[in-house]
């Protein structure tokens, strides 16, 4: 999944739709497999609610979570830097 997330001069914006495409994905990594929460959960050690809370973008980023949900489903991130054209004001 491709997923460009706009420029905004509040980073949070930024920080939000970035939470929101992590959890989307590892989300829909986890139903592809057919994975209860549970079960995922007693695979990583990683306490349900934090899965939970990480799939549903609540919250802040957690990079040690993602990093070894990412490890369990035998994924990794890879960010891109594109040039954009500069908006005439």
């Amino acid at each position: 999944m491709t997923k460009i997330i706009e420029y905004s001069a509040r980073g949070y914006i930024v920080g939000r739709d970035l939470r929101a495409i992590l959890g989307r994905l590892l989300y829909e990594e986890r139903w592809k497999r057919c994975l209860k929460l549970a079960i995922v959960s007693n695979m990583t050690g990683i306490q349900p609610k934090k899965i939970d809370n990480v799939e549903l973008a609540r919250g802040h980023i957690h990079w040690g979570l993602i990093k070894k949900l990412m490890d369990f489903y035998g994924k990794q991130m890879i960010i891109n830097l594109i040039d954009v054209e500069k908006k005439e004001k």
